[in-house]
């Protein structure tokens, strides 16, 4: 409460003027200035909250346990640095939350600074005691979002806990990315000392290319002194991908790294791979991809086809092209067709799905769009280059857009949030399909993928659309134990394996449904697990046929087979296919799985398909 000073309260109720007593006059006014200024003071201090009510609740100690979870949701989704405050100090009272319940806690706290850049207000350096924490350590998953917080709310008293957390052999693998990028949001000199040391001979190369990438947005000149003594060193198959996205992804620092290659260049091989890296992410940034083009011996892009061309390759195409080898050239690595265009609707969900671009589209549509994208490019895949005011630069399609956030989707696929209050610049970009994927093909291979893509969606042929529920989509378990590939598979132990998350990739069939295992076992060894998935909409018989089971067993649900063909009655919902592939004890180097429908039953289902 605010007392009225006397000589305010003396002229209560009177006649008199300022005029008649000017020095009453005068506390009058040094009154109305001072309340102003504490009034806006505390409104300062403590702004209108959209969530009052809520917190009123919060703080009344009378929510029900079920029900705090949602609240906190709502707080944390809503509520102002206050609010968040408040939330923070519940979750990190030693006789608080669960370990469950605070790790939702953090989640939400880290989604409302990466989202609406809000943080909590106060004292914040109890969160370097939580990484460091015993208890924390038992909890990868608290550990990590603990770190993730770290770095959002830029803590220095975490740089040490941080660096602990690098140099624990027994942190995860998820945890030491997470702690580099951290360090990175904090800054300072102590930070880029860490990481240039951590970037140099004595650690692993994941450790010394994700510091030199945590490193760019905060001195790129030193980490492109760091990248270039790098990419010197990288052995034979060894990808420099962390480092050089980190350069495409920060306002100018490609430019530096080109002029930095170009004063101490890298081996040819590592030159083409960083080259196959940046127009694997739909970059073909100038300075960079002429450095690295003259050192891989490609020293120029090729400009795009003139009409009297693209007459020569139409004849070519019909001529020399085949349509078999060219989709050996679509499926390959180096050209990313397949992270960004579905064929069949199995594979990338970024570009538009090619299953009938053969039908629809003539030729030299086709040619053009491959040697030119820019100019072929569809209204709905034109994309957004958007800067941030830490000069951050994303590229990608607009997902969804609010007055909050803006989301991308990116050349691999992956979703970026952007806080609309953080965006600097944004303009219209270009195809995410770089210019210059010729430069990696032959001329023959151009041919071939050209006949390939202009056979898609053709009917009688095997590039038609399909009519049958098969499987196009596959996951590949990446890491599975000795124990379940060297001999007869322990049940028990396969389904404790499934039960973690096992780390898996995705992989595609081929048009006509044939899985080429050559290409799997190549990262995965000779005996494979692949899962795929179906949803059963009406319960009942369904049918399943493999092209052959030799060196294959198949679990459906309970159901164990080693028959090629079998029916199995199953409920509705999604259901699971995990195949274990011994490629060794196949006569076939592919392998062909599809559901049918069984004569009488009802049951209706769909194959999922998908990135």
């Amino acid at each position: 409460m605010f007392k009225i000073p006397n000589a305010a309260r003396r002229h209560r109720g009177t006649t008199s003027t300022v005029s008649s007593c000017r020095a009453c006059g005068v506390h009058f006014l040094a009154f109305a200035v001072t309340f102003l200024l504490l009034r806006t003071n505390i409104l300062a201090a403590e702004p209108p909250s959209a969530v009052g009510p809520v917190m009123r609740l919060l703080k009344s100690g009378r929510v029900p346990e079920k029900r705090l979870g949602a609240i906190l949701e709502q707080i944390t989704r809503r509520g102002n640095e206050h609010d968040l405050a408040y939330v923070y100090q519940l979750a990190t009272q030693p006789d608080g939350f669960d370990t469950e319940l605070k790790l939702r806690t953090f989640e939400l706290l880290a989604e409302a600074a990466a989202k609406r850049q809000v943080i909590p207000a106060g004292d914040l350096s109890g969160i370097a005691d939580i990484i460091s924490s015993d208890a924390t350590k038992e909890s990868d998953e608290l550990r990590l979002v603990a770190v993730r917080l770290a770095g959002l709310w830029k803590v220095p008293s975490a740089v040490e806990p941080l660096r602990t957390v690098l140099a624990d052999s027994g942190s995860s693998a998820r945890i030491q990315p997470a702690a580099l990028e951290a360090l990175a949001s904090i800054g300072g000199t102590a930070v880029i000392k860490s990481l240039v040391e951590l970037s140099g001979e004595g650690h692993s190369l994941d450790i010394r290319q994700q510091a030199v990438a945590s490193l760019v947005p905060i001195d790129v000149d030193r980490a492109s002194e760091q990248a270039v003594a790098l990419l010197s060193q990288l052995g034979e198959g060894e990808s420099p991908a962390p480092m050089i996205s980190a350069f495409l992804n920060v306002r100018n620092a490609s430019a530096i790294l080109a002029n930095a290659i170009e004063q101490s260049p890298p081996s040819k091989d590592v030159a083409m791979l960083s080259l196959r890296h940046m127009y694997s992410v739909g970059r073909s940034d100038g300075e960079l991809s002429t450095a690295l083009g003259k050192i891989a011996g490609i020293d120029v892009d090729p400009q795009p086809l003139t009409p009297a061309q693209v007459t020569t390759k139409l004849k070519e195409v019909e001529a020399h092209g085949d349509a078999h080898r060219g989709e050996a050239v679509f499926r390959r690595a180096d050209l990313s067709c397949m992270k960004c265009h579905a064929v069949s609707k199995a594979g990338g969900q970024i570009g538009p799905d090619l299953s009938a671009l053969g039908a629809s589209s003539p030729v030299d549509y086709i040619i053009n769009s491959i040697s030119n994208p820019d100019q072929q490019i569809k209204e709905a895949f034109v994309t957004r280059v958007v800067i941030t005011d830490e000069g951050l630069v994303h590229q990608g399609i607009v997902v969804d857009r609010t007055k909050e956030q803006l989301v991308l989707k990116d050349a691999t696929g992956k979703l970026v949030t952007i806080p609309t209050a953080s965006i600097d610049e944004e303009v219209e970009g270009k195809s995410l399909m770089p210019k210059g994927l010729m430069k990696f093909m032959t001329d023959a291979e151009f041919l071939d993928l050209v006949k390939f893509l202009s056979m898609l969606g053709k009917p009688g042929t095997e590039y038609a659309i399909r009519q049958t529920q098969r499987v196009q989509r596959w996951r590949v378990m990446t890491s599975a134990p000795k124990e379940l590939v060297s001999g007869p598979v322990d049940e028990t132990l396969l389904e404790d394996y499934l039960a973690g998350n096992p780390a898996m990739e995705s992989a595609y069939s081929r048009v006509n449904g044939e899985l080429p295992l050559d290409e799997l076992t190549k990262s995965a060894g000779p005996v494979l697990f692949l899962q795929a998935e179906f949803d059963v909409t009406q319960a009942g018989e369904i049918g399943v046929r493999l092209d052959s089971a030799e060196g294959v067993q198949m679990w459906i649900g309970s159901r164990s087979s080693m028959e090629p063909e079998f029916t199995l009655s199953l409920p509705r919902g999604r259901q699971t296919i995990l195949l274990r592939v011994d490629k060794d004890k196949r006569s076939s180097a592919v392998l062909k799985l599809e559901l049918f429908r069984v004569d009488a039953s009802s049951a209706e289902f769909t194959v999922m398909d998908g990135a």
